[in-house]
């Protein structure tokens, strides 16, 4: 059930945000939920878990709702917390702001709260700048002719000098070191760079975006070695820091974060659902931009997924299929990701991508072999004469994994479902069929 919740909760958000606003109207169905809860289990935690979702999403969605005190065509210029770092684009650059005020043209001030994705000339800003925007609302964006530092966010100056030193290390190498840059960091420097485009065509965006995937990457890298020196548990404390500092680097980018909350939360053995759940709560208590982030969004609909659904698929898969199991499993996860985020996809993009089930595990293996080695040539930049030749083989499978078509609408949306529903009731039937000869065979050695 803290599956469903998490996903309903962040369909509600990204779909129904002003929902959110209204406390009469919430209040209850906490209520009712909460009764439910307890009258299924004589646990009071769930309820209490249950409780916690309601108020940190009550509490987030009007942090991240932009919202102005004045007509938006009014909007002159904008004053807030950069909570996304300042990216490339074709024409300029990108960042998201936690807004605190807003002016008209005559320079007056106003209130305003929510965050809003800023397109601005090329700057240099990082999370938790302080900045003026001044430009004009245009929707859901504000287009910036100018950007204003007024001062720089705490511990920015020592994260300036980290990613800089990275930066150095992989500028000279190009389109190569423009994608490590985007594995390590999350940050491109480069506008139109083409990898980006054929990830979006094949359905692949999510290889790129920093994830859990690129936090168990670094994980697997660095455990070996620290457990050799440190022993188990001196290891297990060392690794959270180091992923805690690499999250800090990427400019706990809500995916990432979300990764590693869910990661310490596991250490400490609390089991997967109720982790799964306490991540939601944990992640939009601390970061309350995180409710209406894309990112953050799929990663909790497209994870939820997996653990509701993967393991049937996969167990299905096996049964009428030699598959290699790493593939069977891989080909079960994005079958469950993608049954359960399409329609966001849909309701955001429009569009979506089938090919990704087939493609993901050759991909994301190229991707991880990649990443390992963009970690080591930051210990041995003699390395980087291997990028070159792994970025010519990950630009090729990008590019024939978009050649599978785009799908649009749901009437795709709902034969895949049931494709998928008759794929599970056969798996589950046949799984069923095949333990009762296992029992008939062994009462008959017994009885014989």
């Amino acid at each position: 059930m803290g599956y469903a919740a998490v996903i309903s909760a962040y369909y509600a958000i990204m779909m129904h945000p002003a929902f959110f606003s209204r406390p009469l109207a919430v209040f209850p169905l906490l209520v009712l939920l909460s009764l439910l809860l307890m009258a299924s289990s004589s646990d009071a935690l769930p309820a209490v878990i249950a409780a916690l979702m309601f108020h940190v999403s009550l509490a987030a969605v009007p942090c991240s709702l932009f919202m102005v005190s004045i007509p938006p065509e009014d909007a002159a210029a904008l004053y807030g917390r950069c909570i996304q770092d300042s990216s490339m684009r074709e024409n300029g650059s990108g960042y998201r702001l936690e807004v605190s005020m807003v002016s008209d043209r005559d320079g007056n001030l106003f209130s305003a709260c929510g965050s809003i994705y800023v397109v601005a000339p090329p700057s240099d800003l990082s999370y938790g700048d302080a900045v003026m925007a001044r430009g004009r609302l245009d929707g859901s964006i504000f287009i910036a002719s100018s950007s204003l530092l007024i001062e720089r966010g705490r511990l920015s100056d020592i994260r300036r000098a980290a990613v800089g030193w990275v930066r150095e290390r992989f500028r000279p190498m190009g389109e190569a070191g423009e994608l490590s840059l985007r594995l390590l960091l999350g940050i491109g420097e480069r506008s139109g760079f083409a990898l980006s485009e054929d990830a979006r065509l094949s359905g692949l965006s999510h290889i790129l975006a920093l994830s859990g995937m690129h936090l168990s990457i670094i994980a697997s890298v660095i455990s070996p070695p620290l457990e050799a020196m440190l022993g188990r548990r001196r290891a297990m404390a060392a690794e959270s820091a180091a992923l805690f500092l690499f999250s800090f680097l990427a400019g706990w980018r809500p995916s990432l974060s979300r990764a590693l909350i869910f990661r310490i939360l596991m250490r400490c053995r609390l089991g997967t659902g109720i982790s799964f759940v306490l991540s939601y709560i944990i992640l939009l208590a601390l970061f309350p931009e995180a409710a209406m982030d894309l990112g953050g969004a799929y990663s909790f609909i497209s994870l939820g997924g997996i653990f509701i659904l993967s393991g049937r698929i996969d167990r299905t898969l096996r049964l009428f299929l030699p598959l290699p199991p790493a593939f069977s499993a891989s080909a079960a996860s994005s079958i469950a990701a993608l049954l359960l985020s399409i329609p966001l996809t849909l309701e955001v993009f429009g569009s979506y991508q089938l090919g990704a089930i087939i493609t993901t595990f050759p991909v994301s293996a190229a991707m991880t072999l990649y990443m390992v080695v963009s970690l080591a040539v930051l210990a041995f930049p003699p390395l980087s004469v291997l990028l070159d030749p792994l970025f010519c083989a990950v630009s090729w499978m990008f590019r024939m994994s978009a050649i599978f078509p785009e799908l649009h609408g749901y009437g795709g949306y709902m034969a895949f479902v049931f494709a998928a529903a008759i794929l599970i009731a056969a798996g589950s039937f046949a799984g069923r069929r095949r333990e009762g000869k296992v029992m008939q065979e062994w009462e008959k050695d017994v009885y014989s």
